[in-house]
């Protein structure tokens, strides 16, 4: 399951071959994650620079986390790198342990991803099927204060991250989601697993004219 997560990154803009540009794309990214028993956490990170390595401070609120973690990582010294018959071995996981805590750093290479696992304690197990997901606007940027409502009638309200989260039955279901200032959205045929967090796509609200 999804774990609020925040992270600052330096930003480009994509004109890459056919790729449609964009601009402002975030070099790094960040997707934390629990278990269901809540003794695990992982933490996803991106790297798009095709040339910096970037040092990421990591502060963990709320639960305690053990003192070392396992840190798997694949690179690449270009995006065009590959696997081949003449070098099978050129890309692979790379497993270590790295020291942690609730305070750590980590220096993310060039071209990566990387999963950092960290036994942890202080959270309650997830024992039934949780919604949740992110409303931003147009320009991507959290909106806060929306209120969530699915079909079964349950409904949140998103926080200053935009993140709600809605312990449901296992089922389908559409998401309404409203805010003065915004035009409603509708999201349909989300399928929430049991004993599962099932992450929504973000929904989009654009701002009213």
């Amino acid at each position: 399951m999804k774990i609020k997560s925040t992270l600052t990154s330096p930003a480009f803009n994509n004109r890459i071959g056919n790729v449609p540009a964009m601009s402002n794309v975030p070099y790094l990214d960040v997707l934390s994650t629990r278990s269901l028993d809540g003794n695990k956490l992982y933490i996803s990170i991106i790297n798009r620079s095709e040339s910096d390595d970037y040092f990421i401070p990591i502060s963990i609120n709320g639960v305690d986390v053990a003192s070392s973690g396992v840190c798997r990582s694949i690179s690449a010294e270009h995006y065009l790198d590959a696997n081949s018959w003449d070098e099978p071995d050129k890309i692979g996981i790379k497993t270590n342990t790295i020291p942690t805590g609730t305070s750590f750093g980590f220096n993310a290479p060039k071209l990566s991803v990387t999963v950092i696992e960290l036994n942890i304690s202080g959270l309650e197990p997830i024992d039934g099927p949780v919604l949740c997901g992110i409303v931003q606007d147009t320009y991507g940027t959290p909106v806060s204060g929306a209120t969530v409502t699915l079909s079964n009638g349950l409904s949140a309200i998103t926080d200053d991250n935009g993140y709600y989260e809605v312990s449901v039955p296992a089922g389908s279901y559409w998401v309404d989601v409203a805010k003065d200032g915004y035009n409603s959205q509708r999201m349909e045929n989300i399928y929430v697993y049991a004993l599962a967090g099932t992450m929504a796509q973000p929904i989009i609200l654009p701002i009213s004219n």
